[in-house]
């Protein structure tokens, strides 16, 4: 399930709890069969919301934008080939068009 908004920070607004242990899991498992994917594999990376990555949505940091996407870009397919693990996605001010990050929906990262 999709958690919109973390409770304990406006930073995370997206995260998908079984998915990313899931994905410790795996990475568990690579390194004790010593197939370790990479330099990142375990590290657990922050998406910013404008930035496509699969099982997530790309908001914008709006309330009336939301959309999938299908595959990840390179940038996140590198990370992914690393064996990064896709914690969630991260606060940004509303279709980053501002500096401050201040964001009504979801609130203003401190």
């Amino acid at each position: 399930e999709m958690n919109r908004q973390n409770q304990n920070s406006s930073v995370v607004t997206q995260m998908n709890i079984e998915d990313i242990r899931r994905q410790a899991a795996e990475s568990t498992k690579r390194y004790q069969n010593k197939e370790i994917m990479g330099v990142l594999d375990g590290v657990p990376i922050l998406v910013k919301d404008e930035i496509p990555t699969v099982g997530h949505s790309v908001t914008l940091g709006t309330s009336f934008l939301s959309t999938q996407v299908e595959r990840d870009p390179l940038p996140i397919a590198k990370l992914k080939q690393q064996g990064a693990l896709i914690v969630g996605k991260t606060n940004q001010h509303e279709i980053g068009i501002g500096t401050t990050g201040f964001n009504l929906l979801h609130g203003t990262p401190r």
